[in-house]
Formats: structure tokens, C-alpha cells, sequence
């Protein structure tokens, strides 16, 4: 299960029931590479930090949660996500969802 809530206006909160296929430990460093002169690379890497990470949320949801879930997407830009054992600041990135299938990509804020 996963609540999602406006972080301004707290009248719109949204419980849904996740898919197996729901992604929330997708992590990555900040880490670049740059080509030198001679042909090799340097590598450039600034650490972990939550603020990179991506949570892709997908459910089964009904018209009334999608309506309410445009909503929010449309009018705050910030959310707070409760997943499994966190509780994250969030922005919404995309929001999808044909035939009631949610596709929502957020990206973590701290």
C-alpha cells in the first residue's frame, strides 16, 4: 500500500494498492565520466544522496482515484509518499495510466 498526499493542501490524500512490479530502490550515484586528450577518461563521482533517486509507482487504480491523481498532478508540485518503510518528499514527474493501469514516476526532493 502507498499514500500519496499533497505537501500544501492536505484534503487530498490517495491510499492505493501497488503492483509487485512498482519500483522504490532504484539508485544511482552521482558519478560522470569526461574524455581527456589522450583518449582515456576521468571519472567524477560526487557520492549517493536520496535526492537521485526515481520511485515508479504502478496499480490498478478506478476513475475516481485517476481524477483525483490529475488533479494533484496538475495543480502541486510537491507530494509527500509514504512506501513500504519511508517517507519521502517527492515531485511528480509523469502520470499515465490507460485502461485504469498507473504508471507514476516521482522524483525523490531530499
Amino acid at each position: 500500500m502507498i499514500a500519496l498526499t499533497t505537501q500544501t493542501a492536505s484534503a487530498y490524500l490517495l491510499v492505493i494498492k501497488d503492483k509487485h512490479t512498482s519500483d522504490f530502490k532504484d539508485l544511482s550515484r552521482r558519478v560522470s565520466r569526461i574524455a581527456t586528450l589522450d583518449g582515456s577518461a576521468t571519472v567524477n563521482d560526487s557520492g549517493y544522496t536520496d535526492a537521485d533517486r526515481i520511485i515508479k509507482i504502478r496499480a490498478k487504480i478506478t476513475e475516481a482515484e485517476w481524477d483525483t491523481l490529475q488533479y494533484m498532478f496538475e495543480n502541486y508540485s510537491l507530494w509527500d509518499v509514504s512506501t513500504q518503510g519511508e517517507f519521502l518528499s517527492v515531485a511528480p514527474k509523469t502520470l499515465k495510466a490507460p485502461n485504469g493501469d498507473l504508471t507514476l514516476t516521482l522524483l525523490v526532493t531530499e
